[in-house]
């Protein structure tokens, strides 16, 4: 159970830092000053991680954004732009876990 439960962890931790490192990388090719947009931001996300849902996206973006999942959606409509170094901050405010596959989802509920 210790040896599962390290595994776990140590995904979780490869997870954050693979993110981390896609939103910096995508923020420093682009050459932003420092900023990103919503929209960038929600594009990073996904392709770090393209089994993750619109919603549990939505759910890092506003954390990072320090706003209510609901704002989402207006603040990437408008174009909005946020600063980069404080939203890998406030997102890691929370879980920052991969998606499951979509496969391994449907074996799980197969084995019941």
């Amino acid at each position: 159970m210790q040896l599962l439960r390290a595994q776990h962890l140590e995904e979780i931790i490869a997870y954050d830092k693979n993110l981390r490192n896609s939103i910096t990388d995508a923020h420093n090719k682009e050459n932003l000053g420092g900023r990103m947009t919503i929209a960038m931001l929600r594009d990073v996300i996904e392709s770090t991680d393209v089994n993750k849902k619109r919603a549990e996206i939505n759910v890092f973006l506003a954390r990072g954004c320090a706003c209510d999942i609901k704002m989402i959606g207006e603040m990437e409509a408008r174009g909005e732009d946020v600063d980069v170094v404080s939203f890998i901050a406030r997102m890691r405010n929370g879980l920052v876990k991969k998606s499951e596959k979509a496969n391994s989802a449907k074996e799980s509920s197969n084995k019941m």
